[in-house]
Protein backbone atom coordinates (compact mmCIF):
# COMPACT_ATOMS: atom_id res chain seq x y z
CA UNK A 1 0.00 0.00 0.00
CA UNK A 2 2.94 2.34 0.67
CA UNK A 3 3.82 2.53 -3.03
CA UNK A 4 0.20 3.46 -3.90
CA UNK A 5 -0.86 5.68 -1.00
CA UNK A 6 0.55 8.36 1.27
CA UNK A 7 -1.02 8.83 4.71
CA UNK A 8 -1.01 12.06 6.71
CA UNK A 9 -1.54 11.03 10.33
CA UNK A 10 -2.36 14.57 11.53
CA UNK A 11 -5.17 15.05 8.96
CA UNK A 12 -6.20 11.42 8.55
CA UNK A 13 -6.19 11.75 4.78
CA UNK A 14 -4.87 9.25 2.25
CA UNK A 15 -3.43 10.53 -1.01
CA UNK A 16 -2.72 8.74 -4.29
CA UNK A 17 0.99 8.42 -5.05
CA UNK A 18 0.32 7.44 -8.67
CA UNK A 19 -2.45 8.15 -11.14
CA UNK A 20 -5.19 5.53 -10.90
CA UNK A 21 -8.22 5.76 -13.17
CA UNK A 22 -9.64 9.26 -12.85
CA UNK A 23 -7.63 9.99 -9.66
CA UNK A 24 -4.52 12.06 -10.27
CA UNK A 25 -1.34 11.51 -8.27
CA UNK A 26 -1.55 13.75 -5.20
CA UNK A 27 -5.36 13.71 -5.01
CA UNK A 28 -7.23 12.39 -2.00
CA UNK A 29 -7.83 8.65 -2.31
CA UNK A 30 -11.19 6.95 -2.06
CA UNK A 31 -14.73 8.12 -1.53
CA UNK A 32 -17.40 7.90 1.15
CA UNK A 33 -19.57 4.79 1.24
CA UNK A 34 -23.26 4.81 2.16
CA UNK A 35 -22.39 4.41 5.87
CA UNK A 36 -20.08 7.43 5.95
CA UNK A 37 -16.76 5.55 5.93
CA UNK A 38 -14.07 6.50 3.41
CA UNK A 39 -13.20 3.51 1.20
CA UNK A 40 -10.34 2.96 -1.22
CA UNK A 41 -10.26 0.42 -4.04
CA UNK A 42 -6.91 -1.35 -4.62
CA UNK A 43 -6.66 -4.04 -7.28
CA UNK A 44 -10.44 -4.31 -7.42
CA UNK A 45 -10.81 -4.87 -3.66
CA UNK A 46 -12.52 -2.36 -1.33
CA UNK A 47 -10.67 -1.31 1.82
CA UNK A 48 -11.84 0.96 4.62
CA UNK A 49 -9.51 3.96 4.79
CA UNK A 50 -9.15 3.69 8.58
CA UNK A 51 -7.68 0.18 8.19
CA UNK A 52 -5.28 1.39 5.50
CA UNK A 53 -4.32 4.34 7.70
CA UNK A 54 -3.48 1.92 10.52
CA UNK A 55 -1.41 -0.24 8.16
CA UNK A 56 0.52 2.72 6.75
CA UNK A 57 1.17 4.27 10.17
CA UNK A 58 2.07 1.13 12.15
CA UNK A 59 3.30 -1.11 9.33
CA UNK A 60 0.86 -3.92 10.16
CA UNK A 61 -2.83 -4.62 9.73
CA UNK A 62 -4.93 -3.98 12.83
CA UNK A 63 -5.48 -7.14 14.86
CA UNK A 64 -9.17 -6.38 15.43
CA UNK A 65 -11.74 -3.77 14.52
CA UNK A 66 -10.81 -0.12 14.23
CA UNK A 67 -12.88 2.19 16.42
CA UNK A 68 -13.20 5.93 15.73
CA UNK A 69 -12.91 7.51 19.21
CA UNK A 70 -15.39 10.33 18.61
CA UNK A 71 -17.57 8.34 16.23
CA UNK A 72 -16.78 10.44 13.15
CA UNK A 73 -16.53 7.72 10.53
CA UNK A 74 -14.38 9.63 8.05
CA UNK A 75 -12.00 11.12 10.66
CA UNK A 76 -9.01 8.86 10.13
CA UNK A 77 -6.42 10.79 12.13
CA UNK A 78 -4.29 8.24 13.96
CA UNK A 79 -5.12 9.94 17.28
CA UNK A 80 -8.81 9.06 16.68
CA UNK A 81 -8.29 5.38 15.83
CA UNK A 82 -8.12 2.43 18.21
CA UNK A 83 -7.54 -1.24 17.44
CA UNK A 84 -9.91 -3.40 19.47
CA UNK A 85 -12.51 -6.13 19.48
CA UNK A 86 -16.04 -5.91 18.09
CA UNK A 87 -17.23 -5.72 21.69
CA UNK A 88 -14.92 -2.73 22.35
CA UNK A 89 -16.26 -1.04 19.23
CA UNK A 90 -19.90 -1.49 20.30
CA UNK A 91 -19.10 0.05 23.68
CA UNK A 92 -18.27 3.28 21.90
CA UNK A 93 -21.49 3.33 19.87
CA UNK A 94 -23.77 6.33 19.66
CA UNK A 95 -27.06 6.33 21.48
CA UNK A 96 -29.75 4.70 19.29
CA UNK A 97 -32.08 7.21 17.60
CA UNK A 98 -35.12 5.54 19.15
CA UNK A 99 -33.69 5.83 22.67
CA UNK A 100 -36.48 7.15 24.92
CA UNK A 101 -34.53 7.64 28.15
CA UNK A 102 -31.60 9.71 26.92
CA UNK A 103 -29.20 7.07 28.30
CA UNK A 104 -27.64 4.09 26.56
CA UNK A 105 -28.86 0.79 28.00
CA UNK A 106 -31.93 2.27 29.70
CA UNK A 107 -35.37 2.07 28.11
CA UNK A 108 -39.02 2.21 29.05
CA UNK A 109 -40.88 -1.09 29.06
CA UNK A 110 -44.48 -0.11 28.29
CA UNK A 111 -45.79 -3.60 29.06
CA UNK A 112 -44.42 -3.60 32.63
CA UNK A 113 -44.57 0.20 33.07
CA UNK A 114 -40.99 0.22 34.36
CA UNK A 115 -37.54 1.30 33.24
CA UNK A 116 -35.29 -1.53 32.10
CA UNK A 117 -31.48 -1.38 32.40
CA UNK A 118 -29.18 -3.64 30.41
CA UNK A 119 -25.58 -3.84 29.22
CA UNK A 120 -23.61 -6.05 26.84
CA UNK A 121 -20.41 -7.79 27.84
CA UNK A 122 -18.41 -10.28 25.78
CA UNK A 123 -21.18 -10.37 23.19
CA UNK A 124 -23.89 -11.22 25.72
CA UNK A 125 -26.70 -8.89 26.75
CA UNK A 126 -27.03 -8.74 30.52
CA UNK A 127 -30.33 -7.72 32.12
CA UNK A 128 -29.67 -5.42 35.08
CA UNK A 129 -33.25 -5.15 36.27
CA UNK A 130 -36.54 -3.27 36.05
CA UNK A 131 -36.88 -0.03 38.00
CA UNK A 132 -39.77 2.21 38.95
CA UNK A 133 -37.64 5.32 38.39
CA UNK A 134 -35.43 6.21 35.44
CA UNK A 135 -32.75 7.48 37.85
CA UNK A 136 -32.41 4.07 39.52
CA UNK A 137 -32.12 2.37 36.11
CA UNK A 138 -29.44 4.86 35.04
CA UNK A 139 -27.51 4.29 38.27
CA UNK A 140 -27.64 0.52 37.75
CA UNK A 141 -26.33 1.01 34.22
CA UNK A 142 -23.49 3.32 35.37
CA UNK A 143 -22.41 0.82 38.02
CA UNK A 144 -22.38 -1.94 35.39
CA UNK A 145 -20.31 0.27 33.03
CA UNK A 146 -17.61 0.54 35.70
CA UNK A 147 -17.80 -3.18 36.46
CA UNK A 148 -17.43 -4.13 32.78
CA UNK A 149 -14.85 -1.40 31.96
CA UNK A 150 -16.89 0.40 29.35
CA UNK A 151 -15.15 2.88 27.02
CA UNK A 152 -15.16 6.45 28.41
CA UNK A 153 -16.97 7.80 25.30
CA UNK A 154 -19.77 5.25 25.54
CA UNK A 155 -23.19 6.73 25.15
CA UNK A 156 -22.09 9.92 23.50
CA UNK A 157 -24.84 11.54 21.49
Amino acid sequence: ANELLRYESHTGKLYCRVRKGNKAAGSEAGCLDNQGYRCVVIDGKHYKAHRLAWLLYYGAWPSGEIDHDKGVRDDNRISELNDGTASDNRKNAKKPKDNSSGFVGVKWDSRLKKWRAQISSDGKRLHLGYFSSKLRAVIARKIAEKKYNYHPNHGRS
